[in-house]
Protein backbone atom coordinates (compact mmCIF):
# COMPACT_ATOMS: atom_id res chain seq x y z
CA UNK A 1 0.00 0.00 0.00
CA UNK A 2 1.27 3.81 -0.78
CA UNK A 3 1.85 5.89 1.89
CA UNK A 4 1.10 9.26 0.82
CA UNK A 5 0.42 11.44 4.10
CA UNK A 6 -2.40 9.16 4.96
CA UNK A 7 -4.63 10.22 1.90
CA UNK A 8 -6.39 7.82 -0.34
CA UNK A 9 -5.75 8.51 -4.16
CA UNK A 10 -8.31 10.37 -5.30
CA UNK A 11 -9.86 10.21 -9.16
CA UNK A 12 -9.85 13.37 -11.08
CA UNK A 13 -12.22 14.04 -13.25
CA UNK A 14 -10.93 14.28 -17.19
CA UNK A 15 -12.57 16.28 -19.55
CA UNK A 16 -11.68 15.06 -23.84
CA UNK A 17 -12.85 17.47 -26.96
CA UNK A 18 -12.85 16.76 -30.45
CA UNK A 19 -10.57 18.38 -32.86
CA UNK A 20 -11.94 21.48 -34.40
CA UNK A 21 -14.27 21.66 -37.45
CA UNK A 22 -13.22 23.63 -40.64
CA UNK A 23 -9.37 22.16 -41.26
CA UNK A 24 -9.71 19.05 -43.40
CA UNK A 25 -6.39 18.07 -43.22
CA UNK A 26 -6.55 18.22 -39.08
CA UNK A 27 -10.52 16.10 -39.11
CA UNK A 28 -8.85 13.67 -41.41
CA UNK A 29 -5.74 13.40 -39.20
CA UNK A 30 -8.08 13.05 -36.18
CA UNK A 31 -10.60 10.47 -37.92
CA UNK A 32 -7.32 8.45 -39.17
CA UNK A 33 -5.65 8.01 -35.68
CA UNK A 34 -9.01 7.75 -33.48
CA UNK A 35 -8.55 4.25 -32.77
CA UNK A 36 -5.16 5.06 -31.56
CA UNK A 37 -4.96 4.95 -27.48
CA UNK A 38 -3.85 8.50 -25.95
CA UNK A 39 -1.93 8.27 -22.76
CA UNK A 40 -1.93 11.09 -20.43
CA UNK A 41 0.48 10.42 -17.35
CA UNK A 42 0.28 12.71 -14.15
CA UNK A 43 4.19 11.99 -13.27
CA UNK A 44 4.74 8.55 -11.49
CA UNK A 45 1.10 8.60 -9.87
CA UNK A 46 -1.30 7.94 -12.32
CA UNK A 47 -2.28 7.35 -15.96
CA UNK A 48 -5.10 7.51 -18.21
CA UNK A 49 -5.67 5.83 -21.46
CA UNK A 50 -8.59 6.85 -23.66
CA UNK A 51 -9.73 5.30 -26.39
CA UNK A 52 -11.45 1.52 -26.81
CA UNK A 53 -9.43 -0.80 -24.40
CA UNK A 54 -9.88 -4.15 -22.50
CA UNK A 55 -8.19 -5.30 -19.86
CA UNK A 56 -6.13 -8.50 -19.98
CA UNK A 57 -3.78 -8.23 -16.23
CA UNK A 58 -4.77 -7.21 -13.28
CA UNK A 59 -2.54 -6.80 -10.14
CA UNK A 60 -1.20 -4.58 -8.09
CA UNK A 61 2.13 -4.94 -10.30
CA UNK A 62 1.05 -4.84 -13.40
CA UNK A 63 -1.86 -4.41 -15.48
CA UNK A 64 -1.62 -4.77 -19.54
CA UNK A 65 -4.28 -3.25 -21.32
CA UNK A 66 -5.58 -4.06 -25.01
CA UNK A 67 -6.07 -1.31 -27.61
CA UNK A 68 -6.64 -2.73 -30.20
CA UNK A 69 -3.13 -2.67 -32.24
CA UNK A 70 -1.11 -2.48 -28.93
CA UNK A 71 -0.99 -3.54 -25.67
CA UNK A 72 0.32 -1.19 -23.02
CA UNK A 73 1.75 -2.89 -19.81
CA UNK A 74 2.18 -0.75 -16.74
CA UNK A 75 4.47 -1.77 -13.81
CA UNK A 76 4.52 -0.34 -10.24
CA UNK A 77 3.21 -1.31 -7.03
CA UNK A 78 -0.26 -0.17 -5.18
CA UNK A 79 -1.94 0.05 -8.41
CA UNK A 80 -5.64 0.07 -8.95
CA UNK A 81 -7.74 0.96 -11.42
CA UNK A 82 -9.43 3.95 -11.04
CA UNK A 83 -12.29 4.75 -13.55
CA UNK A 84 -13.19 2.13 -16.75
CA UNK A 85 -15.89 3.11 -19.00
CA UNK A 86 -16.53 2.85 -22.94
CA UNK A 87 -13.88 5.20 -23.69
CA UNK A 88 -11.68 6.01 -20.61
CA UNK A 89 -9.50 4.09 -18.54
CA UNK A 90 -7.46 5.70 -15.28
CA UNK A 91 -5.05 3.64 -13.42
CA UNK A 92 -3.40 4.94 -9.93
CA UNK A 93 -0.18 3.81 -8.05
CA UNK A 94 2.86 4.35 -8.16
CA UNK A 95 4.49 4.18 -11.96
CA UNK A 96 7.53 2.04 -12.40
CA UNK A 97 7.55 1.72 -16.15
CA UNK A 98 5.00 2.03 -19.48
CA UNK A 99 5.71 -0.08 -22.36
CA UNK A 100 3.79 -0.77 -25.59
CA UNK A 101 3.75 -4.68 -27.09
CA UNK A 102 2.59 -4.54 -30.85
CA UNK A 103 2.33 -7.36 -33.74
CA UNK A 104 5.34 -6.06 -35.41
CA UNK A 105 8.45 -7.77 -35.11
Amino acid sequence: MLSSGGNKHACAAYKFSRAPKGDSVVENSFVKHWSDPALELDGNRSVVITGRCAILLYSEEEMRVNCGKMTICISGTGLELCTLDETELSIVGCIASVSFLTGEG
